[in-house]
């Protein structure tokens, strides 16, 4: 990372936050939803709140959370690096030969570093929203906002409680879509689940998804300064043939124009677990769990009692008129 050394100048940083209006909420949220589960008072969260899906609904929107402010560090790298390689001699990466780092290939360097940061971010926005999600379901359970069948629709069992396969965003999308059908269903009238479906429904989420799959094992993504080999074949209908030189290929997005869908995508992001962390808390506080956040610290109160089953307890709070 560029950005903690003296390197950048005050110009590159200023354009960082300008870039990133979002990040400092990201890195707000972050500090309060990890101090509230820091020093064991996750444990302390866990035994107010009761078994057996508390404590992963915290943990996993810490998760959330903490991904989402890695992403914004590896944009903000990303808009840093190719700044400050465009301004300075770069050596080799690898420490090995500085020699065979030619113009050509100091060029690519620039053109890389900034690509990585941008596909790495990519793929901490996309991690981001899936671990919201596993918040939402045990949120909306341990609430008795839904029912069993309603969780298993969306690729969450309550009755294991360490699975070995967790929810995506996909998987709530399609629940969603299913329970639906039923008019009498409580999940889709959670609390949460509007604002899911607002965060779902953002084109550069959408997007970006797309592009996290591109990057990890779809097909390399190609931008209008770095074009890709492609893995369509050439074969067509038994006969093979390409053109020299070749034909104009379709416009591709320019790095800028990538680096803006994703970090569009994480402000969504950010919205949607910064509702998740307000309903959390409020779950929280119907169960005597406070947690009050200031003056660079957070305070974590739980009183002592019968656990409320969840089957007792009232979803009305946590529900919202359709």
């Amino acid at each position: 990372m560029l950005l903690p050394t003296d390197i950048p100048t005050d110009e590159e940083r200023a354009a960082v936050q300008a870039a990133l209006p979002w990040s400092d909420n990201a890195f707000k949220l972050a500090g309060i939803v990890r101090g509230s589960l820091d020093n064991q008072a996750v444990d302390l969260l866990e035994g107010a709140l009761g078994p057996p899906h508390a404590r992963a609904a915290l943990v996993a929107l810490y998760e959330g959370c903490d991904v989402l402010l890695q992403a914004g560090i590896d944009l903000a790298d990303a808009m840093t690096a190719r700044s400050v390689l465009g301004r300075i001699d770069p050596h080799d990466p690898l420490g090995g030969d500085d020699a065979r780092l030619n113009p050509p290939s100091k060029e690519r360097l620039r053109l890389r570093a900034a690509r990585f940061g941008i596909e790495d971010a990519a793929v901490k926005v996309a991690s981001a929203g899936d671990h919201l999600v596993n918040a939402h379901l045990r949120i909306a359970w341990e609430t008795n906002a839904a029912t069993r069948e309603e969780m298993l629709a969306c690729k969450f069992d309550p009755s294991e409680e360490t699975p070995l396969f967790w929810a995506s965003c996909d998987d709530l999308r399609k629940g969603l879509r299913g329970i639906r059908k039923n008019p009498l269903n409580t999940f889709t009238s959670f609390v949460l689940t509007p604002t899911f479906r607002r965060f779902f429904g953002t084109h550069a989420v959408g997007q970006t998804r797309r592009f996290r799959n591109q990057v990890v094992h779809r097909e390399r993504p190609s931008y209008a300064e770095v074009a890709m080999f492609g893995r369509a074949t050439r074969w067509q209908g038994g006969r093979w043939q390409f053109n020299f030189p070749p034909p104009a290929n379709q416009p591709q997005p320019t790095i800028e124009e990538r680096f803006q869908m994703v970090s569009d995508a994480a402000a969504a992001t950010l919205i949607y677990a910064e509702t998740t962390w307000d309903v959390a808390r409020r779950w929280m506080r119907s169960l005597d769990a406070w947690v009050t956040p200031g003056d660079g610290e957070v305070r974590v109160q739980t009183g002592i009692g019968r656990i409320q089953p969840r089957e007792q307890r009232d979803p009305g709070p946590f529900l919202v008129t359709a």
